[in-house]
C-alpha cells in the first residue's frame, strides 16, 4: 500500500513540476521616437505578449537581439519579477536605446516600403514556486511606420 502512495505521490509531483512554456509576443504598438541626441536614439514602445499556461507564471529575465531588416540594432535586457495571470494578454511600455548609424541604415528601405521587419531572438527565464526555466524564442513581425 505504502508502495502504490509513493507512486502516486512521485506521479503527482513530476505532473505538477511540467516546464512552463515561454510567453508568446503579439506585437508592439505605440512606437515614439523620444529622444535623438548625440549618437543615440531612444524609442518607446508598447509590447504585448500572451501567457498560454492554465496557471500564472512569474516572468524574471529577457535577453534579446533585437533587428530591424535582418540588421541588429540593439540588445534588450530586461531585469525584473513579474507575476502574469494565466492565461491571459498583458503589455507593457519600454524603451529601447539604438546607435544612430544603425536606423539611418533602415530609414530609406522604410520609407519606400512604409514597414520594417522587426526580429527579436532571445531566451526569458520563467517559471513558478520558486522554479525557474530559461524558455527560447524567435519572433518577427512587420510593423508599419508612418511618416
Amino acid at each position: 500500500m505504502k508502495k502504490i502512495a509513493s507512486i502516486l505521490l512521485f506521479g503527482l509531483v513530476i505532473w505538477g513540476c511540467k516546464k512552463p512554456s515561454g510567453i508568446e509576443f503579439r506585437g508592439i504598438k505605440n512606437i515614439k521616437l523620444i529622444d535623438f541626441s548625440g549618437d543615440t536614439a531612444t524609442v518607446f514602445g508598447t509590447l504585448t505578449f500572451f501567457n498560454p499556461n492554465k496557471y500564472s507564471i512569474q516572468l524574471k529575465k529577457i535577453d534579446a537581439d533585437v533587428f530591424a531588416n535582418r540588421q541588429l540594432i540593439t540588445h534588450y535586457n530586461l531585469d525584473t519579477s513579474l507575476t502574469i495571470p494565466a492565461d491571459t494578454t498583458f503589455t507593457f511600455g519600454t524603451s529601447l536605446r539604438f546607435d544612430r548609424n544603425k536606423i539611418f541604415n533602415n530609414i530609406a528601405d522604410a520609407f519606400f516600403k512604409k514597414e520594417v521587419l522587426l526580429e527579436v531572438k532571445g531566451k526569458t527565464k520563467v517559471g513558478r514556486s520558486g522554479i525557474f526555466v530559461q524558455v527560447p524564442f524567435d519572433v518577427s513581425t512587420k510593423q508599419s511606420i508612418r511618416f
